[in-house]
């Protein structure tokens, strides 16, 4: 099948149209911008243009920017380590914008900068003097930075130079311990650290606010109320404010899409980030769309058909998709299907869905659901939400219904990306799956799509009495794969003009993408081994799977050859005919990797020393166990590479072609022998953010192949097509080949991510134009709650020497009422919402480490969280038990907590599911059996962290504070006496004075007594002399058979045996 005709482009675009000047007024917010950054003459000013218009916005006011996928806003990040990470630069900019009258247009020139990137000269601060003071470095974190990314932000200062005594430190758990962080934090510099690690450094005092400078923080579009980097913030900006100081936030974000997605979603965020500006930088800004036009990859559209077959079945999922959501919407009316409705009244306008129209109107036209929309909206996660809050009320058909719709949407991801035989594979997966729950596979529609499927692998051709069944092999090919071999033909002819014509480099890189892992193994043996070979591979390892049941039937009692089916028996007589070629095939295999076992170390060398140079220049892969070597060789490195030369496969595609493909002119593309042209395929899912820049400054690639879309990746094409053409003026424009199936999910999901994110800044900048100049960044803890919360300067419990606020609204200026708000909160529960929400309204924290319970309210109260998550883990591990006893053990009051999401419905089991009897998988039933085994222990349920908030409040009513200390020894020794009187000093009713402490340390150390039967036998005797005169059975029927035996025996031991 033969691809559209090539378009070619001289520039490519991921953006829509816009009026780039009035954007430019629009982000300005009516400010003066800086006419040049603050980089313009630092060494690694070659940041694109617009990320150094972005450094100079956001260091001249605190702010949120908010750049477009794949713009790399992590360079701008990188730039903002490495301007803070110079002591001497940042000290003397900063003196020239506060301590001067220097205007933000005159930076440019004013400083000078060695090869280093240290600041030498100044024409406002004397040179000598910057040097000869040798300032101590900022304190700055930078939070929210994923794994990955750290790892990239290291490696881009690395390249630039950056000195590795200003290299950010990576703080983790393995970081040492609370004094080893505070020697760090007090020499200064940046610290790449977890959010859970800084808040509890800031509770505990290890860190102190008023020493930090400033906070980077990224992935803004994730911080929220309750989120810890919101607490971080409040209580940075809280001791800033109560100290006079001041402190700077800056914060990044490329995913304007989740900015918009509810109600004042980008106010919440930044009220809650405490920063006053908003910096948008979409692809069509002015700076951005002039950056990356200016010498743009030379682009080349292939679009490629589906097959008639693959049509068939795309229309045959959409078919059972509608088929499933009109079952859906006639047990569901409250769902709304208006974003999957054809739109008929061509005025472009949603028309929306009323309850009496979709009982009445079931089978009119324009409630036809769209197959373009089907196919580009992730309906089932549309419909998922709606129904949230309902979902308890759900019967299990429904619930069923929306598992098929997911399963039925991934389909049509999977017909585009997996080839026929693997397709096929999927959905007897399913089928296997549904045990006869899903009503599409059943239905007429479901039988369709199974019966295309399988026509695309194999077809049977039943006996009629003259002549039996026979197979026949059908294995369609992927079109797209065709199509790369096209590609990579057109990739050798024009480097065989291009070397023939001119005396330039003799070695180039292909480099193709793919989207998985899966694509990549497919891609690699199709180039390796054909067509037909590669397919008849895939063919022989589902022969080997599915007949793994035949013979089961085979070898059963009733088995033999008549207890299968004919399509069963058809398919493992095919797989028994297959095995003489199968394993003369190996034999050859492991004969010719003998022979060129050590012709292939040494062609494996000459790459390995070509690519430490530079240069990547292999040499030609014959077979297909030098491409397996070389793959597993490079498993090793950053990227997953074929190195596979294109050399001519000739006596491959001789032995696994057809006769037909020779006779078809549009098969007749063959790799054909080209010195020095490498290929290499990488995956899109083993790409994370920022990624793409270091893959193609590593690569370096000539041409660049995208099998499959991501639009993230394009506009790494086009940064990285700038800044080669700026290296060297005369190289060639990168050559693009974009292959695209027409009128597919990919295509249109390509389109929907583009003209989401274009959405979404318009949504940004519309928000823009009516914020107020500067937004409010500090509340200045107006309620009296966070008044209360100050104790110290942050509410934290290393904090609380300060005194509280006074009430004013009793007379004469009576002290309020002291209200009980220490916490003592494990450590590991700051991964959670909840101690912010508790911080927030009023509490005292102490993070400190837990060995019983996840919060210590008082003296009495022990509570255990459990999200529903969690809850269920706990019981499946059996650790909710120990964690039971152990409370119930210590404190007088243990609490099991069980908080729900607020987001999710308010039920811990569907009330079908309920019954009378108890059930070893019924959760309720679980719980029954725990609180039975122990009778002290309650149950708090709780909607949200607010509501915990108030239980919280209600259990410390009345009752001492916390002792942090005890707390914290509970459960460390469980040897001796201090579980026993730590646990008797948690009893508030209780007076311990009287207790003979010796006669309690040497009941401990007699045989057979331990902590946990020691409390038993003080309770009913009084003293070791009662004990000792205890008989066997009494001793046994009060401790245990074995402990009471050990004590009986012990006390009648005679001293000479």
């Amino acid at each position: 099948m033969a691809p559209s005709r090539k378009r070619p482009r001289q520039e490519v675009s991921t953006s829509a149209h816009c009026n780039t000047d009035q954007l430019a007024k629009d982000t300005s917010n009516g400010q003066k911008q800086p006419a040049v950054s603050l980089l313009n003459n630092h060494f690694y000013s070659q940041l694109p243009s617009y990320l150094s218009e972005a450094f100079s916005d956001l260091y001249a006011q605190d702010g949120l920017v908010v750049m477009g996928r794949g713009l790399g806003w992590l360079g701008l990040l990188a730039a903002f380590c490495r301007f803070y990470g110079d002591p001497d630069g940042y000290a003397a900019a900063d003196s020239d914008l506060d301590g001067t009258n220097t205007a933000k247009d005159d930076f440019h020139g004013v400083h000078t900068f060695d090869a280093d990137g240290k600041r030498i000269a100044s024409c406002n601060i004397n040179a000598k003097e910057i040097h000869q003071t040798n300032k101590k470095p900022p304190l700055i974190f930078i939070l929210n930075l994923r794994e990955n990314e750290r790892s990239i932000l290291l490696s881009t200062l690395s390249s630039w130079g950056t000195p590795t005594s200003q290299l950010p430190t990576l703080i983790t758990n393995e970081s040492g311990q609370t004094k080893d962080r505070s020697l760090l934090y007090a020499r200064g510099g940046l610290f790449i650290i977890t959010s859970r690690i800084l808040i509890v450094d800031l509770l505990n005092g290890t860190a102190s606010p008023k020493d930090i400078e400033g906070m980077l923080v990224a992935h803004a579009e994730k911080v929220n109320e309750s989120s810890t980097e919101a607490f971080i913030l409040r209580i940075f900006r809280g001791q800033k404010y109560h100290f006079g100081n001041d402190g700077f936030v800056k914060a990044f974000s490329d995913d304007a899409s989740a900015l918009v997605r509810g109600f004042a979603k980008i106010d919440k965020i930044m009220k809650c980030l405490q920063v006053p500006k908003l910096y948008l930088y979409p692809r069509f800004h002015s700076s951005v769309a002039e950056e990356l036009e200016r010498c743009p990859p030379h682009v080349e559209e292939l679009h490629v058909s589906l097959s008639e077959s693959m049509k068939k079945i795309q229309g045959a999922i959409a078919a059972a998709v509608r088929a499933c959501m009109r079952d859906l919407r006639s047990r569901c009316p409250m769902v709304d299907f208006t974003e999957l409705f054809r739109d008929d009244d061509g005025d472009g306008k949603r028309r929306k869905v009323d309850v009496s129209d979709v009982k009445s109107g079931l089978n009119n036209k324009q409630w036809e659901i769209d197959i373009k929309k089907i196919v580009s909206t992730n309906f089932d996660i549309v419909i998922s939400k709606q129904l949230q809050g309902d979902w308890h009320r759900l019967g299990p058909a429904v619930k069923q219904r929306i598992s098929d719709l997911t399963s039925l949407r991934k389909l049509f991801y999977q017909l585009i990306q997996s080839d026929c035989v693997s397709f096929w594979r999927t959905l007897e997966g399913i089928k296997a799956r549904s045990l006869g729950h899903s009503s599409w596979i059943v239905d007429k529609v479901g039988e369709r799509l199974f019966e295309l499927a399988k026509d695309r692998v194999y077809r049977i051709k039943p006996s009629n009495g003259k002549s039996a069944g026979r197979l026949k092999r059908v294995l369609e090919e992927n079109p797209k794969e065709r199509l790369v071999q096209q590609v990579l033909t057109e990739i050798q002819n024009r480097w065989d003009t291009k070397t023939a014509a001119s005396d330039g480099p003799r070695s180039a890189n292909v480099l193709m993408m793919v989207k998985d892992g899966y694509t990549l193994r497919s891609l690699q043996s199709f180039i390796s081994l054909g067509k037909d070979a590669s397919m008849e591979e895939r063919w022989r390892r589902y022969l080997k799977i599915v007949n793994e049941k035949t013979k089961s039937i085979l070898g059963s009692v009733n088995g033999g050859i008549d207890a299968l089916s004919e399509e069963q028996r058809l398919l493992f007589e095919n797989d028994f005919a297959d095995k003489n070629v199968v394993d003369l095939n190996e034999d050859l295999r492991a004969q010719d990797r003998k022979r060129d076992q050590y012709d292939r170390k040494r062609r494996h060398d000459k790459i390995t020393a070509e690519r430490t140079r530079g240069a990547v220049d292999a040499d030609v892969i014959r077979n297909r166990a030098q491409l397996d070597a070389v793959i597993e060789e490079s498993k090793m490195d950053i990227v997953t590479e074929a190195a596979v030369g294109l050399q001519d496969n000739s006596d491959d595609e001789s032995t696994g072609s057809s006769s037909s493909d020779e006779d078809d002119p549009e098969l007749g593309y063959r790799v054909k022998p080209v010195e020095g042209l490498n290929l290499i395929i990488r995956a899109f899912d083993k790409l994370d953010d920022g990624e793409a820049e270091l893959l193609l400054k590593d690569t370096m690639p000539s041409y660049v192949i995208l099998f499959d879309s991501e639009p993230n990746f394009v506009r790494a094409l086009e940064i990285y097509s700038n800044t080669m053409r700026e290296m060297d003026e005369t190289a060639d424009k990168l050559q693009v080949f974009f292959l695209l199936y027409e009128s597919s999910a990919e295509e249109s999901s390509f389109l929907q991510t583009l003209d989401r994110e274009k959405k979404a800044f318009d949504k940004l900048i519309d928000h823009q134009k009516r914020m107020p100049s500067a937004m409010p960044t500090f509340n200045n803890f107006t309620t009296q709650e966070m008044q209360q919360a100050r104790g110290g300067a942050d509410g934290s419990y290393a904090g609380g020497t300060m005194p509280l606020s006074m009430d004013t609204r009793t007379g004469g200026g009576k002290k309020a009422v002291k209200e009980r708000r220490d916490i003592a909160v494990d450590v590991r529960e700051f991964r959670s919402s909840l101690p912010s929400i508790l911080h927030q309204g009023g509490m005292r924290l102490a993070p400190v480490t837990l060995t019983v319970g996840d919060f210590v309210l008082s003296n009495v109260h022990c509570v255990e969280r459990k999200s529903i998550s969690d809850l269920f883990g706990s019981f499946a591990s059996g650790r909710l038990y120990s964690q039971a006893e152990a409370m119930s053990k210590y404190y007088k009051c243990p609490c099991l907590l069980i908080e729900f999401d607020p987001e999710k419905t308010f039920e811990l089991q569907a009330k079908h599911d309920l019954g009378g009897d108890i059930k070893m998988d019924s959760i309720c039933s679980k719980l029954a059996l725990l609180v039975m085994h122990f009778p002290k222990l309650r149950i708090l349920w709780s909607r949200s962290p607010h509501e915990t908030l108030k239980l919280f409040k209600n259990l410390k009513r009345n009752h001492q504070e916390v002792d942090v200390d005890k707390a914290v020894e509970i459960g460390n020794n469980e040897s001796l006496d201090d579980l026993l009187f730590g646990a008797d000093g948690y009893d508030e009713d209780e007076d311990n004075d009287d207790r003979n402490e010796t006669a309690q340390r040497m009941l401990l150390r007699l045989p057979g007594v331990t902590p946990h039967n020691a409390r038993k036998i003080m309770s009913e005797v009084d003293s070791i002399a009662d004990l000792a005169e205890l008989s066997r059975d009494e001793l046994k029927s009060m401790i245990g058979p074995v402990a009471g035996q050990k004590l009986f025996t012990f006390f009648r031991q005679r001293f000479n045996t």
